[in-house]
């Protein structure tokens, strides 16, 4: 969320120069579990917004704030789940054959840094040291992210550290509400089931006003560097085995097949979209996605500015574990703002 941003990163025009299916049987029930083990392609049950409410009416809301205003619901986004999608493994097309330029997203290698001492989703921000902690891991993904992309500049401005549970699915939106927004960083927040996109066109652009400079948005504007949100999400365990994450490719999603919602927060209003069902989706996960693999991917880019299919669908999905002992996913996810010259 973007009400409670500020900026963390690095400049590396001014430091350095930038070096900058096959199918088995599966089991889906209404927990979206499936089941599968060596196969190519699973199918899996996934979150979408249902067409229950008419959206031309009514905007979609969320209104993230302790008290409600009376006689007014918390939400009106309703989800449903679609069964039998197929989700195809990134494993068995090529880990190197997704690229951010077409696909949207993107995995990338990289030994996790073990330096900056972040040992699970415990190491979230709730004191002084776990703080330094995330802050030194977003500065190594800042350079890693101009090196990988051929950036002159990355700042990150939001993040998330996320651990799973033993829940059943909500067909309402994740909302959880907090004294200060900032304070969303300092505590760990579910996986998200929904499929959802982390920013709409118009709320990103929105939030451009205060994240960059004067400066820096003359530079977007003349043309002269491109500017994306890129998020860069990862796992905090050393193999993911319950609830991965799905990424879709976005050439197979048209613009129709997005809601804009508004998240009204105490000082501000967010804006982010949810995703319809449709059959012509193209769905990926990574199995086994270890703590070395890095998932990048899309949320906005100047040279798209409108479009909001630029932005990657994507959300958690549940497999069945492989066994009774089996540890919870955990997670981080830091999103930047990524120049580079044109």
């Amino acid at each position: 969320m973007l009400g409670g941003s500020e900026r963390r990163g690095v400049d590396v025009s001014r430091s350095q120069e930038a070096s900058c299916a096959e199918t088995r049987q599966i089991l889906v029930t209404d927990n979206i579990m499936a089941t599968d083990t060596i196969s190519h392609q699973i199918l899996a049950s996934l979150n979408h917004l249902s067409d229950v409410n008419d959206y031309k009416k009514e905007r979609p809301y969320e209104i993230w704030l302790d008290q409600l205003p009376k006689g007014l619901e918390q939400t009106n986004v309703r989800f449903e789940l679609h069964d039998n999608i197929p989700i195809t493994d990134a494993r068995s097309v090529g880990f190197d054959q997704f690229d951010i330029e077409l696909h949207g997203f993107q995995f990338l290698q990289q030994t996790f840094p073990t330096q900056c001492h972040i040992d699970g989703s415990d190491s979230a921000n709730a004191s002084d040291e776990q703080r330094a902690h995330i802050l030194e891991y977003i500065d190594i993904m800042s350079d890693f992210l101009c090196q990988t992309y051929g950036g002159v500049k990355a700042v990150a401005y939001d993040w998330r550290v996320r651990r799973s549970r033993d829940s059943p699915v909500n067909k309402s939106p994740l909302i959880y509400t907090l004294p200060d927004e900032a304070d969303a960083r300092k505590i760990t927040i579910d996986v998200a089931h929904q499929v959802h996109a982390d920013g709409s066109p118009n709320g990103i652009k929105k939030s451009l006003s205060y994240l960059l400079t004067p400066d820096e948005q003359s530079e977007v504007i003349s043309g002269k560097y491109r500017l994306r949100v890129v998020n860069l999400w990862r796992p905090l365990v050393p193999v993911v085995e319950v609830q991965p994450l799905a990424m879709c490719d976005r050439r197979s999603v048209v613009d129709a097949d997005w809601e804009q919602v508004e998240k009204i927060q105490t000082n501000w209003i967010e804006e982010s979209m949810y995703l319809r069902h449709n059959r012509q989706h193209k769905w990926y996960w990574l199995s086994n996605q270890t703590i070395d693999e890095v998932t990048s991917f899309v949320v906005w880019d100047s040279e798209k500015a409108d479009s909001l299919s630029a932005s990657v669908p994507h959300c958690s999905f549940q497999v069945a574990p492989p066994g009774p002992s089996f540890k919870q996913r955990e997670s981080i996810e830091i999103r930047y703002l990524l120049w580079t010259p044109l």
